[in-house]
């Protein structure tokens, strides 16, 4: 963690540069699911992370229930520990 006058340092001589780099929304599942498309989404669990940008959406726009978790590393690691309370 930077101290508040290694910040003012850093605005001194930093600027900012725009890019045309765009985040993408990824999925991540398993093989076995049977979902092709994501109109298949609805009333199935998904797992999203908080900082995502598609957080809401996907149960707005597609019926899915939303799990969720503060990384992307605990999205899918509780994708893993709900396939291990099924059985």
């Amino acid at each position: 963690m930077l101290k508040n006058n290694d910040v003012d340092a850093l605005r001194a001589i930093a600027r900012l540069l725009s890019t045309t780099y765009q985040s993408r929304p990824k999925l991540i599942m398993r093989n076995d699911t049977g979902i092709k498309r994501v109109t298949q989404f609805k009333g199935r669990s998904l797992c999203v992370a908080q900082s995502g940008a598609y957080v809401c959406t996907l149960a707005a726009q597609y019926g899915s229930d939303e799990k969720v978790y503060k990384a992307p590393a605990d999205a899918e690691l509780g994708d893993y520990l709900q396939q291990l309370s099924r059985t």
